[in-house]
């Protein structure tokens, strides 16, 4: 029976019916028997023979015959392993406070096209940003946040064209980082930019798809 830890096999020179592991951990061969686990990064020699062996021990295969070798080792390998390979954190959600609610998830929903998320709280809205990333409106704000265009939400949407012009409808003011209204800013990577605020300060950037799409 093999187990979850990943190793391949390879032949060993024709000395004998003996084989070798390489085990993809980065510590230095240790002789067991006939079996050697050895030090191999990801990419192993013989990929076809890829298998794997559990956090106690690995079976290997001698002369026709499977062993199971308990090696207590790797359970500090195991752990070493899953130490280096620890996944970063990601981002979850954003949250802004807003006075009113729905006013703001409208206009986020209909200035961006951000889609609606159910959810069972009644003093909340979600909306949905994309890669697995929501943005959490939350009620309870009693005066517009402070402005500074540099502290901001970025945004990226397929036109620019068609948010500034849902904004010229509603009469919203829009900028490039400068603060000059109604200008379309290109960044130095040839995306072009604009700045605008939600309905209770909150700074947006407004990029789009027509230059260099977001990475």
């Amino acid at each position: 029976m093999l187990h979850p830890l990943s190793f391949c096999w390879h032949h060993a020179q024709q000395h004998g019916a003996a084989q070798s592991a390489s085990l993809a951990y980065g510590v230095e061969s240790i002789e067991i028997g006939e079996i050697r686990p050895t030090v191999a990064y990801p990419t192993c020699q013989s990929r076809r023979w890829r298998s794997a062996a559990n956090w106690l021990g690995f079976a290997a295969l001698v002369s026709g015959e499977s062993r199971m070798i308990a090696y207590p080792v790797l359970l500090f390998l195991v752990a070493a392993q899953q130490a280096a390979t620890a996944p970063a954190a990601q981002a979850e959600h954003v949250a802004i406070q807003a006075a009113d609610i729905d006013r703001s998830a409208t206009f986020y929903h209909e200035a961006f096209g951000l889609r609606m998320i159910p959810t069972p709280l009644k003093n909340r809205r979600w909306l949905d940003l994309g890669n697995g990333l929501a943005l959490h409106i939350l009620d309870g704000r009693t005066a517009p946040k402070p402005s500074n265009r540099n502290e901001h939400l970025a945004l990226h949407v397929a036109d620019l064209a068609t948010v500034t012009a849902w904004l010229d409808r509603h009469r919203l003011v829009w900028t490039d980082l400068a603060g000059k209204p109604r200008t379309m800013q290109t960044r130095f990577d040839g995306v072009r930019q604009i700045y605008v605020q939600d309905p209770d300060g909150y700074w947006l950037e407004i990029s789009d798809s027509l230059g260099t799409p977001a990475g």
